[in-house]
């Protein structure tokens, strides 16, 4: 063969040509549609031939013949048209062809001798059996996805089946079905117990390696190397007919010296409270679990371990090289820190005022006395002192007013709150926990010589006196309330069903815009929206199948279910009683429909002013008569008794409006600006669950005359009392009862008279029933016992943020008091633009989005309310759009399935013995034995003890009549105030930040330049009193520039209009008092002549009609006590 045509060889490496057979497919031939020539002037790949070598020309030559032959063998098939011969498979050479394999692979096969003659081939090892192995297994693959291209592989477990019931009766299928049951039982058992032991050694033992290699990596099981040793030893033991056991495992690589003083410095009373509230469970292990008081942190954890080393460092425990064995690590020191303790202080918000003015601000003025003035030596004991006065009357005392039975004058509801009658005896037993108050204000006492600090002192004493008897009111409530719900659950048992309920009603505070993009004019000036929110609680009565000894039975339980209304105010901000009438009228015409079994309701609020109006009181028993659903009575939780369930709905409806906001849609802007945008985003996605929302438009024209129909009777009612904590109406009678009154001139017409039962507590004396009737303007009592409970007069609603304890009340917005102190320079234009665009933002509250927070699918959408309208209601509301309840859950633990604890391991329970464990346990041995001074909360404390020889005296404030726990009269609800000396530097700080926006101050800056200017001195405002009279200012200031009069006048000019008081002496007045106290029909001349008789006066006297005017004017006043006492 020539040179020249000698095949050559590219370094192309692209493979040989499947259709021609060229060497090489890229620059060979020209069968892909490039040219070889130009493959070639490529700059990838070898240009040059490459020659080659004898052996490779002559498979290349092969190559090339047997598919021309093939080529050859086809066209004469097609051409003449008869069957194609097919050559048989007979030799190996045949079998290598037929499939294509390579030439490397069949030179290892053995050679034809052995194959024909050694039947031991396979025991004699080698390469050349594992070749015949691959080859046979290739071969079958390749023929079965010939066949069965779809699913070759069930073709092949077939076949391999077959094989394997030939050669034996244990198949490949029964190993996997034992493989996967052994494991099985590994994976369920616990880890370390005899099962997974067991289980292990036979996978290990049965398997081979790479069977186990492979399970392993597809996650089927974890085998370490360790426990494939373990697990051979295993199967070598139960191989020679012995038990397995679990070996006692003993951890102790710590320093026990060393872990004792670390939980003793973490248990030192400078880094955790010596006061535990509650307890905490610790899961050591599945059998053990430690219980430890519930611990509060008053250092940081990082600032803890600083404290450690640095302690560690002084006491000579680390060497001067720092060797950290020495010391606890700061990750265990961490870890045994979070098990040990319960967390660090929580700031908390929004604390009711009542307890922020009579205890907080008192402890931390007594506090503050103690650091100034007090000896080092008493110092941390009478520290000691008001801390458990404060946790005694915020903790413990609630419990000590319920106590019946004894005459401790301190204890008891009915004793502290019935009406005060001297003539009998007060109580004289002792109780060392309420004495223990008034123990600690007398060793202040003796401890302080200042006269300023013993005045601050005492009044601190009124006050804290003033919390008591606010504690028990508050109880009082909380037990009726609690009585109303048990009540209903008892009547859902016996009779089977229920058609009572209780409902909630309470404003939330006064929803401001949002706006997913809010610029910083928007920020500024915004007007809040009406939110008003309705709770409806019930019972409902359910039948429960049980199986019991085989037998099916049915018991039946009362479920609680609870449904919440949003009600949005549109149109109008004003809170009112006849804005809280229309919210409830427009709330139960929809919950008749939502839920027509509800008959009767309890009506309960807070002691806010709208809540005690007397429109709302008298005008609920006119609405009873036009609603379905009828409300028998009306409770009042006392001042600050708390946050309730309502409340939980506003924070969870304020929750719900930001995952609103956080939703996104394309070139659009999340606002929430107006009120229907707020009852829109309220319902959107479904809504909250078991609640519905209203837009409410009222009626204010329609109000105002309702107000003016009923006018006499508020006017009489105002007369008796200001606040009645519950009222009980009386199902009317008569005509008009029946004939459901809408119109205000049917009301005027109508002969309307009913009655309602008054307490001023509730269940305390017998109340008093008032006669009312709306024609006559009569509101009188039925019965004018003067024995019966008594309701206040002169006492203020006062569960609002505007409480009396500066004096007046003025009507300021609180936005313009923080505009004034936080002075805003913007476009007030701009903002205004901005709020008129926000009215058409309601197209962009619907969307898709699901939530488990929101109602399910079912639940009706939001939109235009097919109720009654305004005019068919009493107060003319109007519901413009509303939502609907289509499916109400009851308690959400009601489904929930109760975990099963899991099963112990058995006998060999692994006891955990590391270092945190150890910490824990210890701990708890400290604290069991008191080498750690921890006291509950909740219990008795030791230094009550103290108290048990203190004299009980009214100087003591512990010597209780009856009734003393009763409201004060308004101004006296928080003790003394030392508000009026400093009157003119508040003013005088105000007048300069009017004047100049970069000096206004806030009550708290005032404050501290008070206690700047009078150094050392206690007897200061506080910031309550400081911000009640900045109101005040800010009110005359506002008024001032809007009656624009152009002059100024002063303080006591204003003062001077008011009237004169009277010129008699003190003790004209004094004698004139007694006589009419003793006779109150006395007439003025009597009296002037009993007066001149008794202080021998001249005839005539130039006092005479003084005197007797001051006579009519103290019969007046008497009076009105006696009108206002009647309850």
């Amino acid at each position: 063969m020539d040179s020249a045509e000698q095949p050559h060889r590219c370094k192309c490496k692209v493979g040989s040509c499947p259709l021609c057979g060229s060497a090489c497919k890229r620059c060979g031939c020209a069968c892909d549609g490039v040219e070889p020539g130009v493959a070639l002037a490529r700059s990838s790949g070898q240009r040059g031939p490459k020659r080659l070598s004898t052996g490779s020309e002559q498979r290349e030559a092969a190559k090339r013949a047997t598919i021309e032959i093939a080529k050859a063998t086809d066209l004469e098939e097609r051409t003449i048209g008869t069957e194609p011969t097919v050559k048989q498979v007979e030799t190996v050479h045949d079998l290598w062809q037929a499939f294509g394999w390579s030439q490397a692979t069949k030179k290892k096969l053995p050679n034809e001798d052995l194959r024909k003659g050694d039947v031991l081939l396979k025991e004699s090892g080698g390469s050349g059996w594992s070749t015949m192995v691959q080859s046979v297994l290739a071969a079958v693959v390749r023929c079965a996805e010939i066949l069965y291209p779809a699913n070759s592989d069930s073709l092949l477990e077939e076949v391999a089946a077959r094989l394997s019931q030939s050669s034996s009766s244990f198949t490949t299928k029964d190993e996997n079905r034992v493989t996967e049951n052994t494991i099985m039982i590994m994976n369920a058992s616990q880890k370390r117990s005899i099962q997974a032991r067991v289980a292990r050694a036979i996978l290990v033992k049965g398997l081979p390696g790479h069977r186990i290699q492979s399970l392993k990596r597809d996650g089927v099981f974890t085998l370490g190397g360790s426990s494939v040793d373990q697990a051979r030893k295993d199967f070598k033991v139960m191989e020679a007919g012995m038990s397995l056991c679990i070996p006692p495992i003993t951890r102790c690589r710590f320093d026990e010296q060393i872990l004792h003083e670390a939980v003793m410095f973490i248990l030192s009373k400078d880094n955790v409270t010596p006061i535990s509230w509650g307890t905490k469970q610790i899961k050591l292990s599945d059998a053990e679990t430690v219980t430890l008081p519930s611990l509060t942190r008053r250092n940081s954890p990082r600032h803890m371990y600083e404290n450690y080393m640095a302690l560690c460092s002084e006491r000579g425990t680390n060497s001067a090289a720092g060797d950290s064995h020495l010391s606890i690590s700061r990750g265990k020191f961490y870890e045994i820190l979070r098990n040990i303790t319960a967390g660090g202080e929580k700031i908390l918000c929004a604390v009711d005022y009542v307890t922020g003015v009579l205890v907080n601000d008192q402890v931390t003025l007594l506090q503050r006395i103690v650091d100034d003035i007090v000896d080092a030596e008493k110092k941390p004991v009478l520290t000691n002192y008001i801390t458990i006065l404060r946790i005694f009357l915020k903790q413990q005392y609630d419990s000590h007013a319920l106590t019946e039975g004894d005459e401790v004058g301190t204890h008891g509801i009915d004793y502290g709150l019935c009406k005060p009658d001297l003539s009998v005896p007060a109580r004289t037993e002792r109780c060392n926990g309420c004495n223990f108050v008034n123990f600690c204000i007398s060793e202040l006492q003796e401890s302080v010589a200042a006269a300023d600090a013993l005045e601050v002192i005492k009044d601190a004493a009124e006050k804290l006196e003033l919390y008591r008897g606010h504690r028990v009111r508050v109880t009082n409530q909380q037990v009726h309330l609690e009585k109303i719900i048990k009540d209903m659950e008892k009547k859902c048992l016996d009779n089977k069903r229920s058609s009572e309920a209780l409902v909630v009603a309470d404003w939330k505070m006064k929803f401001e815009a949002m706006s997913s993009r809010e610029t910083s004019q928007q920020h500024f000036a915004k007007r809040g929206i009406g939110w008003h929110g309705c709770l409806c609680l019930y019972f409902k009565y359910e039948e429960h199948p049980i199986d019991k000894d085989g037998v099916t039975s049915t018991t039946g339980s009362a479920v609680r279910y609870t449904v919440y209304c949003d009600q949005i105010l549109e149109g109008s901000n004003k809170q009112d009683g006849l804005a809280v009438l229309s919210m409830l009228e427009a709330f139960m015409k929809q919950l008749s429909v939502e839920l027509p079994h509800i008959r009767t309701v309890t009506l309960q609020s807070d002691n806010a002013g709208c809540y005690q109006a007397k429109e709302l009181l008298l005008l609920i028993a006119i609405l009873n008569t036009s609603s379905q659903i009828r409300i028998v009575r009306f409770i009042h939780t006392e001042t600050q008794d708390g946050k309730g369930l309502i409340d939980a709905h506003f924070a969870k409806g304020t929750a719900h409006l930001m995952k609103f906001m956080k939703t996104s849609q394309q070139n659009r802007i999340r606002t929430i600006a107006t009120a229907k945008g707020l009852a829109a985003a309220l319902a959107w996605g479904g809504g909250i669950q078991n609640s519905f929302v209203q837009l409410i438009t009222l009626d204010r024209e329609k109000l105002q005359k309702l107000s003016a129909a009923i006018g006499k009777v508020v006017k009489e009612a105002k007369g008796y009392f200001a606040r009645c904590n519950d009222t009980f109406y009386m199902e009317c009678e008569g005509e008009w009862a029946t004939q459901k009154l809408t119109g205000i001139e049917e009301l005027t017409k109508a002969e309307i008279v009913f009655n309602i039962r008054c307490f001023a507590y509730s269940g305390i004396g017998d109340g008093v029933t008032f006669c009312t009737s709306l024609k006559t303007g009569l509101f009188r009592p039925c019965s004018c016992n003067a024995s019966v409970n008594d309701l206040e007069a002169d006492s203020k609603d006062d569960d609002d943020e505007s409480t009396d304890i500066g004096g007046e009340e003025l009507s300021v917005d609180a936005n313009e008091v923080a505009d004034y102190i936080f002075h805003v320079e913007g476009d007030d234009n701009e903002v205004e633009d901005q709020d008129e665009g926000e009215e058409n933002d309601e197209d962009e509250i619907y969307s898709e989005d699901d939530d488990n927070e929101i109602a399910p699918a079912g639940f009706s959408g939001y939109g235009e309310s097919d109720l009654l309208r305004g005019a068919e209601l009493l107060t003319g509301a109007c519901i413009q759009k509303r939502s609907c309840l289509s499916n109400i859950m009851g308690p959400r633990n009601q489904h929930r399935s109760v975990r099963n604890p899991h099963a112990g391991p058995g006998n060999g329970q692994l006891i955990r013995q590391d270092m945190v464990a150890a910490a824990v346990q210890l701990a708890s041995i400290l604290i069991t034995n008191h080498s750690v001074n921890i006291t509950n909360g909740h219990s008795e404390m030791e230094e009550y003890n103290l108290a048990a020889h203190l004299e009980i005296s009214e100087k003591n404030h512990n010597h209780k009549h009856q009734g003393w726990a009763r409201r004060p009269q308004r101004g006296a609800q928080y003790g003394r105030a030392y508000l009026e000396p400093y009157k003119k530097d508040i003013k005088r700080m105000f007048e300069r930040g009017a004047r100049v926006s970069s000096d206004k101050m806030s009550p708290c800056a005032m404050l501290e330049e008070l206690q700047s200017l009078y150094p050392g001195r206690y007897t200061l405002p506080g910031e309550n009193e400081i911000r009640a009279e900045f109101t005040k200012l800010f009110g005359r200031k506002k008024a001032s520039d809007e009656d624009n009069a152009g002059s100024d006048h002063d303080e006591s000019e204003n003062e001077a209009t008011k009237g004169r008081g009277s010129n008699l002496p003190k003790q004209y007045v004094k004698h004139l008092e007694e006589l009419v106290e003793r006779n109150p029909t006395i007439k003025p001349a009597e009296a002037l002549r009993n007066l001149k008789a008794a202080l021998c006066l001249p005839h005539p006297f130039e006092h005479d009609k003084a005197i007797k005017t001051k006579v009519s004017s103290l019969k007046r006043k008497r009076k009105v006590r006696e009108k206002a006492n009647i309850l």
